[in-house]
C-alpha cells in the first residue's frame, strides 16, 4: 500500500495504481510517482537491475507488432514505437521498483545489469527479426 492507493500489477506486466476502495487510477495522465529518466534513456539496465523481466517481453512483443505494420502499411514505425515503450516505461519506473522491493528482489548490480539487459534486448528481437526473414523485409 502507498499513502492511501495500492500498487499492483496487471497482467504480470504493467503496474496500476488504485484507490483502497478498488478504483484505478490512470497513472500515464496523472503520475502521482513521476517521471523517470534514467529508465527512458536506459530501460533495459534499469528493469533488468530491478529484475522486471515483464520488460522484455513487452518490448519483444511490440517488436514484433512493428515488423507486421510495416509489412502491412510500408512504413517502418520502430522509431515510433521505441519512444512511446521509452516514455510508458519510464512512468512505469517508480511503481514497477515499488514493487520490487516489497517482494524483496535481490537487484543486480549496475555493471551485470546493463550486460543482462543488452543480451535481453537483444534476445526479444529475434522473433521480429525472423519474421522480417521469413516476409523478405
Amino acid at each position: 500500500m502507498l499513502d492511501g492507493y495500492r500498487v499492483k500489477k496487471i497482467y504480470n506486466a504493467w503496474p496500476e495504481l488504485a484507490t483502497l476502495s478498488g478504483v484505478p487510477k490512470n497513472i500515464t495522465i496523472s503520475n502521482p510517482a513521476g517521471f523517470s529518466w534514467i529508465a527512458f534513456f536506459f530501460p533495459f539496465a534499469v528493469y533488468a537491475q530491478i529484475k522486471e523481466w515483464s520488460y522484455f517481453y513487452v518490448a519483444g512483443f511490440v517488436s514484433l507488432g512493428g515488423s507486421v505494420l510495416n509489412k502491412i502499411v510500408g512504413w517502418d514505425p520502430s522509431m515510433l514505437l521505441g519512444l512511446a515503450l521509452g516514455l510508458q516505461y519510464g512512468i512505469f519506473f517508480p511503481y514497477l521498483r515499488w514493487i520490487a522491493l516489497q517482494e524483496n528482489r535481490t537487484e543486480l548490480a549496475v555493471g551485470p545489469s546493463i550486460a543482462v539487459g543488452l543480451l535481453m534486448s537483444a534476445m526479444c528481437t529475434i522473433p521480429s527479426i525472423a519474421l522480417d526473414a521469413l516476409l523478405g523485409l
